[in-house]
């Protein structure tokens, strides 16, 4: 075999493979995406001529050689019309006449395909010039040739017509691949010299590479398919399996008898929890070394993310975030708008690398918000002018963004609402932004958003809290001359009060002494009922003086306790004895339960008048015949009193206001039950001078209970002038 033929095997073996590689990263990038399948297909009619072309030179005889001339020109037949079809995909040309042509050209490409075994199309394999086996035109083959040159003729006046009009990223992709094309075909076409007897062998072939290498190029600097980030992954997780597959088969022959089912399970659980680590290592090389303009997702993500939860000031948020922005794409410019949600505006929050005059015209446009608020997704500004239905103001804004280099609007999404906008310029390297760009930029601004978001309402706390802090500090400064005021008139009435009860308190008393006095005189039986009505009368407005001078000493801080050790249970058994004689005569029936306690150190006075008003209120707004409970019990390390009765209840609504001072509930007033208001107010102040709570539980028409809960340590002694009376 000549050196010729030498070159033809392997210039066509290289060509098969960069083929069939390209063809497979294309595919598995995005298998469902039409434009990726469309540029597969191609790769794939290019390797199915190539292989082919690898065996014929190798051919012995002239049936052989015809064999591997008719597969290669299945590929062949094939490679213009996916060629085609693709560019009016790509380009999105899918105009009438267009798919036309494409459904034409696919019957005709198809008709020549299953043709090339029939001898219409290969009459022979002869000798010709230095070739040993060459094959002899059909009366099909011309046709075959002219419709080959026509789709391919048509697809570079589609890539010309698109190249004149487009700009930026666009018409370098659309420049490299018709360049790649021109000489691929070129290159290829020198197979067809010898079919018309002019002697010049097809040494152009290993030109059409040039297809894939333009492809690769502008798919790796233009961003046409993302297919560094393919690579990237695929160098990857192969180093990665290596790394773990290698080890483990020296592990496996070296231990050779000894590899049990265990053995196996025991390295593949290793393999497999060492897998993510080695990875990241990988990861990590790759993008130091070899894919320097790449990053590793997951960690810029995770850096924003840090990033956002350090502050809640806007400015420092901004700028960080830009900082990472800068540092993973290596863009010229960012600039961050904030969109007011009064009147749909947006303002120039940050900038670095883009101009202020960019941002005064783009913020100029009242509605930008209303024009792209729509969009939950990074818009690249040349993709958006490719689509015919933007018109009008959008498409002004677009094209004043791309003259200024402005690549990417990126809406700061959250929810039904955008909060602002981030604009990309330029990468410093001349790349497109890609799909992994897009997917960090989305992830990102939902984050950023969030932040904003926040960030204002911080903002709008601090503003808020400026303006109330002066507005409480003017009020506070009226309701300190208002108090000022009260306080002067509230000492008065406690004055007044204090005052008048210790002068009515010695008349009355000696009052109810004369009363008693002459009660005991023999008098009729109708002077002795008014003498006993006296007494009542005198009694009662006694038990008033008395709690208005407790209320009087416990607002001054005048009360005095004094803990003594006190048997609590002993102490409620004595209340409810001096009360008996109430609770017969209502015909109550009365449930007691005394849990033995530890002495107490408590102000027996204290705590005697506040259970006792519980037990007086028992008593006296319960119904005849109804049962009173009594419960003396250890809860943890308190001692609980309750106190119950099935008695009228206090309203849901009032009860909030049942232990202030001279209140009485409504369903209390039309009882006819008599009452000063002052008796719970009293209970509830002397047990928190005990360290004690009261609580209760009540409905209406059915009952109240209420429960004090005293320290089993005690209360303090409190410093004062006087006890309750």
């Amino acid at each position: 075999m000549s050196n010729a033929y030498y070159y033809f095997v392997f210039s066509s073996l290289f060509n098969a493979l960069v083929f069939t590689f390209l063809c497979v990263f294309v595919f598995i990038k995005n298998p469902k995406n039409r434009i990726n399948q469309l540029l597969s297909l191609v790769c794939l009619a290019l390797a199915l001529w190539a292989w082919p072309y690898t065996a014929w030179p190798l051919a012995e005889t002239a049936q052989e050689a015809l064999f591997w001339f008719q597969l290669l020109h299945i590929g062949a037949c094939l490679i213009p019309i996916f060629y085609l079809h693709f560019i009016v995909k790509w380009l999105n040309l899918n105009t009438i006449l267009n798919k036309r042509i494409v459904i034409i050209g696919y019957i005709t490409s198809i008709f020549f395909g299953l043709q090339t075994f029939s001898s219409y199309f290969i009459s022979d394999m002869i000798p010709k010039f230095s070739m040993t086996f060459w094959a002899e035109p059909g009366i099909l083959y011309h046709f075959y040739l002219i419709n080959w040159f026509c789709l391919f003729l048509y697809s570079y006046y589609l890539l010309y017509r698109v190249l004149k009009t487009s700009s930026g990223a666009k018409k370098e992709q659309v420049r490299l691949i018709l360049i790649g094309m021109i000489i691929t075909i070129i290159g290829g076409s020198t197979n067809y010299l010898l079919w018309y007897d002019v002697n010049i062998p097809p040494y152009g072939n290993i030109l059409a590479s040039t297809f894939v290498v333009c492809t690769a190029y502008a798919i790796i600097k233009h961003g046409l398919m993302d297919i560094k980030l393919v690579l990237r992954r695929s160098v990857v997780y192969s180093l990665s399996i290596v790394t773990i597959i290698v080890p483990a088969m020296i592990i496996k022959l070296s231990l050779k008898q000894d590899v049990t089912n265990w053995t196996n399970l025991i390295i593949l659980v290793i393999g497999v929890s060492l897998f993510p680590q080695i990875r990241d290592y990988f990861y990590r090389i790759a993008n130091k070394y070899f894919f320097s303009s790449l990053y590793d997702m997951k960690e810029v993500i995770k850096e924003l993310n840090n990033k956002l939860k350090t502050s809640l000031d806007l400015n420092v948020i901004l700028a960080s975030v830009s900082a990472t922005i800068f540092k993973t794409f290596h863009t010229k410019g960012v600039a961050i708008l904030i969109c007011d949600k009064k009147n749909n505006q947006c303002y120039s929050r940050f900038s670095k690398g883009v101009s202020n005059n960019v941002l005064e015209k783009i913020t100029k446009y009242n509605n930008v918000n209303i024009l792209f608020r729509h969009y939950t997704k990074p818009i690249v500004v040349e993709e958006a002018l490719q689509i015919k239905k933007i018109t009008g103001t959008r498409r002004e804004i677009l094209q004043f963004l791309e003259k200024n280099k402005i690549e990417i609007i990126s809406p700061l999404h959250l929810k039904n609402k955008v909060v602002g906008y981030m604009f990309l310029g330029e990468k410093e390297s001349g790349d497109a932004f890609n799909n992994e760009d897009k997917q960090v930029l989305e992830i990102v601004n939902t984050e950023l958003a969030i932040a904003i978001e926040n960030s204002l309402l911080y903002e709008a706390t601090k503003e808020f809290n400026v303006t109330l802090s002066r507005q409480i500090a003017e009020a506070t400064k009226k309701l300190r001359v208002q108090n000022t005021k009260l306080q002067q008139i509230d000492k008065v009435k406690t004055d007044f009060i204090s005052t008048a009860s210790h002068q009515l308190r010695t008349p009355l008393t000696a009052t109810k002494w004369a009363l008693d006095a002459l009660t005991k005189k023999k008098i009729n039986k109708a002077a002795k009922e008014n003498l006993n009505d006296l007494l009542t009368s005198n009694a009662k407005l006694i038990k008033l003086v008395n709690e208005l001078l407790n209320i009087s000493r416990i607002d001054e801080a005048r009360l005095k306790v004094e803990p003594v050790p006190t048997d609590l249970v002993e102490l409620i058994k004595q209340q409810v004895k001096e009360l008996s004689p109430l609770i017969k005569k209502r015909k109550l029936k009365l449930k007691e339960k005394y849990e033995k306690l530890p002495t107490i150190k408590l102000d027996p006075a204290v705590i005697q008048k506040a259970t006792s008003n519980l037990l007086s209120n028992a008593i006296k707004y319960n119904r005849d015949g109804k049962k009173i409970g009594v419960t003396v019990e250890k809860k943890g390390k308190f001692a609980q009193v309750t106190v119950s009765d099935e008695g009228i209840g206090i309203p849901k609504q009032e009860q909030e206001e049942l232990f202030k001072k001279f209140y009485r509930a409504t369903n209390a007033v039309v009882s006819g039950c008599e009452g000063t208001g002052l008796g719970l107010y009293i209970t509830k102040q002397a047990i928190k001078m005990c360290d004690g709570t009261v609580d209760f539980v009540s409905k209406e028409g059915k009952g109240t209970t209420f429960v004090i809960n005293i320290p089993l340590s005690g209360c303090k002694a409190v410093k004062g002038e006087k006890t309750l009376v």
